[in-house]
């Protein structure tokens, strides 16, 4: 299929294409755990692959490999990853900095000691702190509260 001057084409996905937007299927040994490819975090995180490669190794990123022997990355991984690219892109903090803050935090809770449920709300709450300090800087202000919204009557 041709584009037209200016214009990219259309990229139609076949069910095979499909696949690579789920988790796979967990490597042997590990039961019940969720991997993503590196094609599927590379997309999730917008970030290209050899990124992805230096990350790995500047923050000490084991990442095990399928049957097919390619490198698959754990929900855990992802969620760390996540977090450097948002300390990275969004805090403008440097590669040592995101570094020194891990290892600070390296003393917090173990997110494996959190149920999914915990997990999920602490996203959400992060999301949601993300996005109002995003208002914040930019300046932007929340509708008002009308004194009669206070449930004093």
């Amino acid at each position: 299929m041709k584009a037209k001057k200016n214009q990219p084409a259309t990229i139609r996905h076949s069910p095979d294409q499909e696949r690579d937007r789920t988790p796979s299927a967990e490597p042997s040994g590990t039961p019940g755990q969720r991997y993503y490819s590196v094609t599927q975090v590379c997309r999730r995180l917008r970030i290209a692959p050899h990124i992805l490669r230096y990350w790995e190794k500047q923050f000490d990123i084991s990442l095990k490999r399928n049957s097919a022997g390619r490198r698959v990355i754990s929900a855990r991984q992802l969620e760390k990853l996540e977090l450097i690219r948002h300390l990275i892109h969004h805090e403008g903090l440097t590669v040592r900095a995101v570094r020194q803050r891990l290892e600070r935090s390296g003393s917090a809770p173990s997110a494996s000691a959190l149920t999914d449920e915990q997990l999920k709300t602490i996203t959400l709450i992060q999301r949601e702190l993300i996005a109002l300090r995003t208002l914040l800087m930019s300046g932007g202000t929340t509708p008002a509260r009308d004194s009669t919204d206070s449930g004093s009557n």
